[in-house]
């Protein structure tokens, strides 16, 4: 049923103008609304909280820190995690805490039941089916996933001419609706904050400056030992120098990014030489190109989820430098205040096709820009054998984009739900 309400939801993007699909649509809402009216059957328990991330499909994000403060640190609440994913609710339980499948009965009513709904992405992540119904008198937290370099939905051009697509203003029944009231959304600090409140057409007083929960493991939070880890080990007692590649998605996933790789193998040669190993993460909505860059070189290294328990931030701390084009990684990474170096290979055809930026790209990345591999490999040996020119240019930047750096963003999003939500 979620696949074929899916399926009619993509047909009715393309065929919007059609009269059969304004009739899908309305009665895609009335089935919204109905079960809107159900939840108020069901009564809500003040101490249970559901998370998610990514449309369920893994442990990971914002929602995964906080998930793990609360159930360490308040007993008295009960803590869940819904997933689509059977070795996610597995693992999750392995490590002590609950899980149900989002798809099964405990799930849903857990969700129904719950007074806070915590997210990183959208209700997908905690809800079975593509129909994007919420409880009534749920609160609903919304943790995003990451600082925005790009335009965001109702401040992006390329967005605003579907943004009623997506976030429909009317329902059927004329009782069902939400405020804003029911929400609170979290930002790393004034700045983001300020474009956030544009972007999802915010109150001020609903955006709290808390610092991203994720960010908590770059100050040794211990969220568990991913395998990844003692690989990283063994090559540092080795004295090699370890690097990160994360290239963003290109077109939610939509667009392949092999021509980002193809050339990956030319620079292994000078990798070696500078006993430099690059790991290559992919973006969650490109994990399906894995088998196509699957070659593994001595000195490239392409990450599996299950090497890093579907979750990069432990591994972070372990790199010496990060390389990225425009995803927002970059801003945490200037926690760490390590190098960087920028790689916007396609920056033209991004800014005009992709994403618009809300900035003027060279003025908030402080580190070197590379056209190619090649130059990419230069400022690798720029890093390695001088001095660090943009040291200072980070800390600017990341005052910018981050409030705090005290490993304690968890707790300020606890203490803002509570006073702000519940």
């Amino acid at each position: 049923m979620a696949k074929l309400i899916e399926a009619l939801k993509r047909h009715y993007y393309l065929h919007s103008d059609r009269y059969f699909m304004r009739v899908i649509r309305v009665l895609y809402l009335l089935v919204g609304d109905i079960g809107y009216l159900m939840t108020f059957l069901v009564p809500k328990n003040q101490h249970l909280w559901v998370f998610g991330a990514w449309d369920g499909a893994n442990y990971s994000d914002n929602s995964k820190y906080l998930f793990e403060h609360v159930c360490k640190n308040h007993p008295e609440l009960r803590a869940v995690w819904l997933t689509k994913d059977k070795a996610t609710c597995d693992f999750v339980r392995g490590r002590g805490f609950e899980a149900h499948p989002i798809r099964s009965v405990r799930g849903v009513l857990l969700r129904i039941r719950s007074s806070a709904i915590v997210l990183s992405g959208g209700l997908l992540d905690v809800n079975a089916f593509a129909i994007s119904v919420l409880p009534a008198r749920a609160k609903v937290v919304q943790l995003w996933h990451g600082t925005p370099l790009k335009k965001l939905l109702f401040d992006d051009p390329n967005l605003s001419s579907t943004i009623t697509v997506l976030f429909p203003n009317f329902r059927v029944l004329p009782f069902r609706k939400r405020t804003i009231s029911d929400e609170l959304y979290i930002a790393a600090s004034q700045e983001v904050k300020n474009k956030f409140t544009t972007a999802f057409r915010l109150p001020a007083d609903r955006v709290a400056v808390t610092g991203y929960p994720r960010t908590d493991s770059l100050f040794g939070l211990s969220t568990g030992r991913p395998p990844l880890l003692d690989k990283l080990a063994d090559l540092k007692n080795k004295r090699f120098v370890i690097g990160l590649y994360t290239p963003t998605h290109r077109l939610l996933g939509k667009q392949s990014i092999q021509f980002l790789l193809d050339d990956l193998e030319r620079i292994e040669p000078r990798l070696a030489e500078l006993r430099v190993v690059l790991l290559v993460k992919l973006h969650f909505w490109h994990l399906d190109e894995l088998p196509r860059v699957n070659a593994q070189f001595d000195h490239v290294l392409f990450v599996h989820d299950e090497e890093i328990y579907h979750d990069i931030y432990p591994i972070l701390p372990e790199t010496d430098f990060l390389i990225t084009d425009y995803s927002s990684i970059y801003f945490d990474y200037l926690l760490l205040n390590k190098p960087i170096i920028f790689a916007p290979f396609d920056i033209a055809r991004y800014t005009e096709i992709d994403h618009q930026l809300y900035y003027n790209y060279k003025d908030v990345t402080p580190g070197p820009k590379a056209r190619n591999w090649h130059e990419v490999a230069e400022c690798i040996e720029d890093i390695l054998t001088k001095d660090d020119l943009y040291e200072d240019e980070r800390r600017r930047v990341s005052r910018m984009f981050n409030a705090y750096d005290d490993g304690c963003s968890s707790k300020r999003v606890y203490d803002a739900i509570v006073t702000t939500l519940l």
